[in-house]
């Protein structure tokens, strides 16, 4: 009897241990991402909803003092249906960020418009406008883990003392390219803004989520919305 009473304690024990430390790194968790929402709203403008962001959706704060340009900045993309949203952020000290994005099925504008014009590979069509509008001739795309996001990266020297960073987006029918383009001089001091860009960037029913102010550092489990019960 006295083992049973033993084995009981033990396993009491343990179990309030054990929702202790969950409620210790659950609440470790949301301090985190207020800190993480803190950062940026400090360091980035407010997500636009136009043209087209909220219709796709997609998400992006770019850094201050960046502003939505009335028509985009790059050259070489005009085949009409190439994508869905064309975008190009300025600020003063000649920064920019590019943004395509387009379904992977192409969509009828209207109800009785004609069927839309065949797309090439999403991939395959960025590197033509960058050949385009930068002289590149080829290149290679790796991993960039931006927590929860996974991009694909390439780094581009310019002319002029200029740099580049392509980040290429896909996941589920959207595919995105984020184009930054801006003077060497402000590689040091754009580094940790674009990295939460990237962090804070969304698309789908995440980018809904982002729209309504719920700004999360991780992806939230199923159902809870991305609060933290205690």
């Amino acid at each position: 009897m006295r083992r049973f009473w033993l084995f009981f304690a033990i396993t009491l024990v343990s179990t309030f241990a054990g929702c202790d430390a969950d409620y210790n790194r659950r609440l470790a968790s949301a301090t985190d991402n207020i800190k993480f929402v803190a950062r940026i709203n400090k360091n980035l403008t407010e997500a636009p909803t136009s043209p087209g962001f909220d219709q796709i959706p997609l998400f992006v704060r770019p850094p201050r003092p960046m502003a939505l340009a009335q028509e985009f900045q790059l050259a070489a993309v005009n085949v009409p249906g190439q994508f869905d949203l064309a975008a190009t952020f300025l600020d003063p000290q000649d920064d920019k960020l590019h943004v395509l994005a387009r379904f992977k099925k192409a969509r009828r504008t209207a109800k009785n418009a004609p069927p839309p014009q065949p797309r090439g590979p999403f991939k395959a069509e960025i590197m033509g406008i960058l050949g385009g509008v930068y002289g590149v001739t080829g290149g290679k795309f790796n991993p960039d883990k931006q927590s929860p996001n996974t991009f694909e990266r390439m780094d581009i020297k310019l002319q002029n003392d200029r740099f580049a960073q392509v980040y290429l987006y896909n996941r589920g029918d959207l595919d995105v390219a984020l184009i930054w383009d801006y003077p060497n001089s402000q590689k040091a001091a754009l580094a940790s803004k674009i990295v939460l860009c990237l962090k804070s960037f969304a698309v789908g029913p995440r980018a809904k989520s982002s729209f309504s102010g719920n700004l999360l550092q991780d992806e939230a489990a199923p159902g809870t919305g991305g609060a933290v019960s205690f």
